[in-house]
């Protein structure tokens, strides 16, 4: 069965891709001493992750200071005009073993409906907690899987 490519809310698509478990990164510390350090931005994150197929888009890019910013672009024609709905966010991420900390310090939510056009709106914030996502790497890391735990892991193409 195939791997879900994108993921704008509610919205899975599937292809094919497989993975690895990601590599800790957490520093060594002793059990009874809790580590003051805050661990580096895993390298093999850094830079720009596509998933796109049929009308969606998400899009991720991360930053070596852990700084990240997110799209996600869902666009269906109807009989009535182009329907969009978008997700902009931008935050910090960190990294806790083979778990993905996002915590946005913005978002908001675009949605353009030719069907209800009253409905529409523009740059509506949304919600800024934080996400725990489970991430995995193939082996040659040029696909990152992030699974949210509300359903399959989502696979975005290293651009």
């Amino acid at each position: 069965m195939g791997r879900p490519v994108c993921r704008v809310p509610r919205v899975p698509v599937t292809s094919d891709g497989a993975s690895e478990p990601a590599p800790s990164t957490s520093p060594a510390s002793s059990p009874n001493e809790p580590s003051d350090q805050a661990e580096a931005f895993p390298e093999a994150l850094i830079g720009t992750w596509i998933s796109s197929s049929g009308g969606a888009e998400i899009v991720y890019q991360f930053a070596a200071d852990g700084s990240y910013k997110y799209a996600g672009v869902l666009l269906q024609r109807r009989p009535s005009g182009m329907f969009s709905f978008t997700v902009a966010e931008a935050g910090t991420a960190s990294v806790d073993g083979n778990h993905l900390l996002v915590q946005p310090r913005m978002a908001t939510t675009s949605m353009q409906d030719p069907d209800s056009p009253s409905s529409s709106y523009t740059d509506r914030p949304a919600s800024v907690d934080p996400k725990r996502l489970t991430w995995t790497l193939n082996a040659a890391h040029t696909v990152l899987s992030l699974d949210d735990g509300t359903g399959p892991a989502v696979d975005y193409e290293r651009q």
